[in-house]
């Protein structure tokens, strides 16, 4: 068997493709009321939203067993914490639930990853022979040899 052209990414992509692709067919080719078709897609796109939200979380076990927050994209963490955080506003003034509890839930993950990445510095993982030894990076600056400067052990 040739291996796999698609890497787990892709595979994955397409198939959030394919379930959105079936969604969509079902709630336009069978005849049901707009008001069932909208509540259908609501909820699709609200699961939807709340894998998006969770996804960065996978780290969690990661950065709680190397005590480091290296694992956490900083960018994306503000990011999806500003957002969730200004839809649940949103819903607020609009009084709709429907935005505010997928958006309540990525506020409260995008909290956590916060909490601990302030909890947890970024720290360079060293691997020895039978122990790991954990160097906290600060600044995460680099001489011309490639050695990490100002270590904090």
């Amino acid at each position: 068997n040739p291996p796999s052209s698609l890497t787990t990414h892709e595979s994955k992509v397409l198939q959030i493709v394919i379930i959105w692709m079936g969604i969509l067919s079902i709630t336009s080719l069978i005849p049901v009321d707009k008001e069932y078709m909208t509540f259908v897609v609501g909820v699709a796109v609200n699961l939807n939203l709340i894998f998006f939200y969770a996804a960065p979380l996978s780290t969690i076990m990661t950065v709680l067993r190397t005590k480091s927050s290296s694992s956490i994209h900083f960018g994306t963490m503000v990011m999806n914490t500003l957002n969730s955080f200004f839809w649940c506003i949103y819903s607020f003034a609009i009084q709709d639930f429907y935005i505010f509890i997928p958006n309540g839930l990525g506020f409260l993950a995008g909290l956590l990853q916060i909490a601990l990445y302030m909890i947890y510095p970024q720290r360079e993982i060293i691997e020895g022979d039978d122990t790991e030894e954990y160097l906290q990076v600060d600044g995460m600056s680099t001489d011309g040899g490639g050695e990490i400067n100002n270590i904090i052990l």
